[in-house]
C-alpha cells in the first residue's frame, strides 16, 4: 500500500489531479492504520502497554482529519491553505 500511495500521489501531482493525489493519501492512511495495529499489538504483547494502540490510533485519526480537511477545502478555502 505505501508504494501504491506514493505512486498515486506523484501521478496526481503530475496530472494536477486532486482526486488522484487524494486516493494516494487514502492508500497511505491505510498503511498507517495497518502499521499502527501491528505496533500496538507488539507493544501490548511485549511490554504490556495496553494503551499504546489507542494513542497511536488517535495520532492516525488526527492525520486523517487533517487530510480530510485539506481535501474538502481544496484550493478555494482559506486562501489555498487548510486551517
Amino acid at each position: 500500500m505505501p508504494a501504491l500511495g506514493i505512486a498515486r500521489q506523484g501521478l496526481g501531482r503530475r496530472l494536477d489531479s486532486g482526486s488522484t493525489a487524494g486516493e494516494g493519501m487514502q492508500n497511505l492512511l491505510c498503511a498507517y492504520l495497518a502499521g499502527a495495529v501491528l505496533l500496538g499489538l507488539v507493544l501490548n504483547a511485549s511490554i504490556g502497554w495496553w494503551w499504546a494502540d489507542p494513542v497511536i490510533a488517535l495520532i492516525v485519526a488526527a492525520v486523517a482529519v487533517n487530510e480530510g480537511t485539506e481535501s474538502w477545502c481544496g484550493d478555494g478555502c482559506y486562501g489555498g491553505t487548510a486551517p
